[in-house]
């Protein structure tokens, strides 16, 4: 079941090799395709931790919930004030880091702030952006302390919660 929860984190490089492969590749290009699949696989060998135990069922849900409300409040001041998504991220994430440290929801929150940082067109509605949120937090719980120390795991996160909403819902640009 581990290795399941680790193997979620394949999905946004999963896309992102469909779309190399789809091209007709260079030499160049194979070699960088190779190099690439050798890092994804050396850095989950790495990070794979095997005396790991999941959280309670409140953590799952306190993290998605977190996580649903960074998105949304995220998408909200991308798409209906003048700040655009890197700055709302950045207003979600500070006041993730000022008031939901204590319950150790800031880092949930800015995974879904990550989330809110997605087009209208990836992500059309907000009960889009509300269910990418959750399963970021899903996601969030089911792997912590497998990837820790390893850069981008927030984004990875989020990006893994975006694409699967994407193929729940049918739509999107990618």
């Amino acid at each position: 079941m581990r290795i399941l929860w680790g193997l979620i984190m394949l999905v946004p490089a999963s896309v992102g090799l469909w779309q190399l492969v789809q091209q007709p590749l260079s030499w160049k290009w194979g070699a960088v395709l190779m190099a690439f699949c050798a890092l994804i696989v050396l850095g989950i060998k790495s990070s794979y931790v095997r005396e790991r135990c999941l959280g309670s069922s409140a953590d799952f849900l306190w993290s998605s919930l977190s996580a649903a409300g960074g998105a949304l409040a995220t998408y909200a001041l991308a798409q209906y004030t003048p700040l655009g998504s890197v700055a709302a991220s950045g207003v979600v994430g500070i006041c993730a880091g000022q008031f939901l440290a204590k319950g150790k929801l800031d880092f949930p929150a800015y995974a879904g702030a990550f989330v809110g940082m997605s087009s209208p067109l990836v992500l059309a509605s907000l009960p889009e952006v509300a269910l990418a949120g959750l399963l970021t937090g899903i996601i969030y719980e089911a792997v912590h302390g497998v990837f820790d120390g390893v850069g981008g795991r927030l984004g990875t996160m989020a990006a893994a919660a975006v694409l699967l909403t994407v193929l729940l819902f049918g739509g999107g640009c990618l």
